[in-house]
């Protein structure tokens, strides 16, 4: 379960090209990325596409060069052994004649020295 929740967006300007894409940082506190949400409404039809890079290398898809290419969508995507460090970002294309905006949720587990996860809040007892 994340402890907290980043919810950037991408607004990508018509007559984007896929060589110079437009980008946004997704987070910028140190924290594990449990899961991505991507929503995509409609209208890009196959003209937008978008991916997620670290430290200006893409990460997702693994693939460099390709792209995630969605209409109408909502895509849920569970993470597992991604770096925990910022710089995360999204960056898009977009072909068509109209902006178009593609809408994070960044599900995130708070980082802290020692476990590399958020430790739980533990009431202390007073002692008198």
């Amino acid at each position: 379960m994340a402890s907290r929740i980043e919810a950037p967006s991408l607004l990508i300007p018509a007559g984007t090209p896929i060589a110079a894409p437009v980008s946004t940082l997704l987070f910028t506190t140190r924290g594990t990325v449990t899961e991505l949400e991507f929503l995509i409404p409609p209208g890009p039809s196959g003209l937008v596409g978008f991916a997620i890079t670290h430290s200006s290398e893409q990460i997702i898809p693994d693939i460099p060069g390709q792209w995630i290419i969605a209409d109408n969508d909502i895509i849920h995507w569970p993470l597992n052994g991604y770096s925990d460090q910022p710089g995360w970002r999204i960056k898009g294309y977009n072909l068509d004649v109209y902006a178009h905006t593609i809408y994070v949720r960044v599900l995130i587990d708070d980082w802290r020295p020692g476990n590399g996860v958020l430790a739980p809040v533990v009431a202390a007892e007073i002692v008198e």
